[in-house]
């Protein structure tokens, strides 16, 4: 009797809060405001944006679960509003469904207020640990978690984000990340620039830009975990972990067999001077031997801002400053070394400009 809580990226959209007759019948449009972990601090005003969240259930024989009784309300502004429509995927014995919010005319500039809550029948929350307590009826409804309040600053959108008092914006790709079935590569930001994030593996051990490829197959291998990666290369993968809340990365072959291809997550700069990285890149493993180690590197375009010889287990800090142009790009590169076997790579990291 199992259930699970999935916060799918979305997008809200409206000046005050509209129908979205701009929109196609059940498309998202625009931008995705994601709520959950975390809202960013500041959002693109007067944009088409959308917000999505839900469950991701398994049902279970004995009917506790009663999977029509789950539930997503969201209130805009101490507003109660209506979903445009409800997503409903099936993937192997799993419903996802996906509460969709399209705000087409965006919101206006200025800081909005977002109370997010998730509930459901009492005996399938306790037995996901999503609700404390015993059930005098199984699938009486209950709140799963407190009521999620969050409140986002909207600031006017152009090419170059403005900066509201001496708060940095900040770029984070487990935040950006765009979850099935909305997901995208190349994908925007959180302030709705496109093309911002890109997940890529190279044709080789070079760090050459032009070598690399975008990943052309996104996938849910569990609940827990999405990823964009190729078939024809075996665990080449750029992904997303949500229990730990960071990038999977991993890469293919290595110099023990003379030929690989690194793992390539990609920041395309929507602005132009100096940006400030911190993050961690740690190795992991679990169920299978002790890798070899890789090599992690930063670059800016083909030049080399940090590089670090990582040994199996291991894990390196990073904080770094450089100027940037518009346009331009930072790779952040898991290289499989002497070989990539049990070499998982967890990476968190934000970018920042003041």
């Amino acid at each position: 009797m199992k259930c699970r809580y999935i916060a799918l990226l979305a997008t809200l959209a409206t000046a005050v809060i509209a129908l979205p007759a701009a929109a196609a019948e059940k498309e998202r449009i625009g931008a995705r405001l994601v709520l959950f972990p975390a809202a960013p601090a500041t959002f693109a005003a007067n944009q088409p944006f959308h917000i999505a969240h839900g469950w991701l259930v398994t049902p279970d024989s004995a009917g506790q679960n009663a999977i029509g009784k789950y539930d997503f309300v969201l209130e805009v502004d101490g507003r109660s509003i209506d979903p445009d429509f409800v997503e409903r995927v099936n993937t192997d014995g799993q419903l996802r469904r996906s509460w969709v919010f399209n705000f087409p005319a965006g919101l206006p500039a200025g800081t909005h207020t977002f109370v997010a809550t998730w509930s459901g029948p009492c005996q399938g929350l306790v037995d996901s640990g999503l609700h404390t307590g015993t059930c005098a009826n199984p699938t009486e409804i209950v709140v799963a978690i407190a009521p999620l309040w969050q409140a986002v600053e909207f600031t006017p959108s152009g090419s170059a984000p403005p900066v509201v008092g001496s708060r940095p914006f900040t770029w984070d790709p487990v935040r950006d990340w765009l979850r099935a079935p909305a997901e995208a590569n190349p994908s925007p930001d959180s302030y709705g620039n496109p093309a911002v994030w890109s997940y890529r593996g190279s044709s080789g051990f070079e760090h050459d830009p032009a070598s690399y490829a975008l990943l052309p197959r996104y996938s849910v291998p569990d609940a827990n975990r999405e990823e964009w990666n190729d078939a024809g290369f075996v665990n080449l993968i750029v992904g997303r972990i949500d229990f730990d809340r960071a990038i999977l990365m991993h890469s293919w072959g290595g110099r023990e067999s003379g030929f690989g291809r690194n793992a390539v997550l990609a920041w395309t700069s929507p602005v132009g001077g100096r940006v400030t990285v911190r993050g961690e890149v740690r190795l992991v493993h679990t169920t299978c031997t002790v890798g070899s180690g890789i090599i992690w590197s930063i670059d800016r375009g083909s030049e080399s801002l940090q590089t670090t010889i990582l040994p199996a287990g291991g894990s390196t800090a990073f904080d770094l400053t450089t100027t940037i142009q518009k346009g331009e790009s930072l790779y952040f590169i898991h290289d499989p070394g002497f070989d990539s076997n049990c070499d998982s790579a967890f990476v968190t990291l934000s970018i920042s400009k003041h």
